[in-house]
């Protein structure tokens, strides 16, 4: 007599596909459940005192890749120029850099480097675009490969010594724009300013909340942007509208959960009476 094995095969092979198209849907779970996993926040801080000029590096964690940089001065009150967010894909770090104002000051001041890290994203790479050097305000534009996405962003000047100030950050889907000015003593040295954009296959979820405060002259101010439900912080932006030099964004940071933006101002010592505002960026995606 025969036997018929095919309904223990015809089984066998429908386990098999219901296995496979477990672990196919599993394995989508997770993809969107971890658009960006192992993200984290890596914070280094100065001693308060008051030179005239110091940085402050900080590493992404052993087994993470750099995604975007932040920095604060803390009680330097305008007297002191947040310099530079310079981001540096081979070392795995982001350095901060801040200046005294010309007529320096004595008060007592800290300055952070943050770094936005994460396990490697798919096509990170880093770009970086520097303008003219000469003695004008300028913007420059540092822009992602084709079909790359902003994730992260920072900038620096060189040569402006604490007379030139990083008043735009900008943060779009594929670019990013950075602007100094010339403080209101200003400088006959030729300085440059460069743009750092953190670049990545798309990533689910990303995106841009833009949050602007309401235009005044004041001494100091903040505002701050919060990522949707469920997102978090992979970079940091801010800007400055009608400062044109007398104003000093001395605070670009994510808050230690990765949940919001913060980013600060102060008028320089002589003030201003021009109105002005800022402007708070977050990009943000699900972790």
């Amino acid at each position: 007599m025969n036997h018929i094995s095919l309904p223990w095969r015809t089984a066998s092979v429908m386990a098999l596909l219901a296995f496979l198209l477990i672990a196919c849907l599993s394995a989508l779970s997770d993809s969107a459940s971890a658009a960006v996993p192992g993200l984290q926040r890596a914070v280094r801080s100065t001693p308060a005192s008051s030179p005239t000029a110091i940085d402050r590096p900080v590493s992404c964690p052993t087994g993470t890749k750099m995604l975007s940089g932040g920095g604060s001065v803390v009680g330097g009150a305008g007297r002191v120029i947040l310099d530079g967010i310079r981001l540096d894909a081979p070392l795995n770090t982001v350095t901060t850099r801040a200046f005294e104002q010309a007529n320096g000051t004595n008060l007592n001041w800290t300055l952070n480097a943050f770094a936005m890290c994460a396990k490697p994203l798919k096509g990170l790479v880093q770009v970086n675009a520097t303008s003219a050097d000469d003695s004008f305000g300028k913007s420059v534009v540092a822009t992602c490969p084709t079909g790359k996405k902003v994730v992260g962003l920072g900038a620096e000047t060189d040569g402006g010594i604490g007379r030139v100030e990083l008043d735009d950050l900008i943060p779009s889907s594929d670019h990013v724009t950075v602007t100094g000015f010339e403080t209101e003593t200003g400088t006959t040295d030729n300085w440059t300013i460069t743009a750092h954009a953190m670049c990545a296959n798309p990533v689910p979820g990303l995106e841009i909340r833009i949050l602007a405060s309401d235009f005044g002259s004041f001494d100091g101010g903040g505002v701050t942007e919060t990522c949707s439900a469920g997102k978090k912080v992979l970079g940091v932006g801010g800007e400055i509208t009608g400062g044109v030099g007398q104003v000093s964004m001395d605070s670009v940071t994510p808050n230690a959960n990765l949940t919001s933006v913060n980013v600060d101002a102060h008028e320089d010592a002589n003030g201003t009476d021009n109105n002005w505002n800022l402007t708070a960026f977050a990009i943000c995606a699900t972790p």
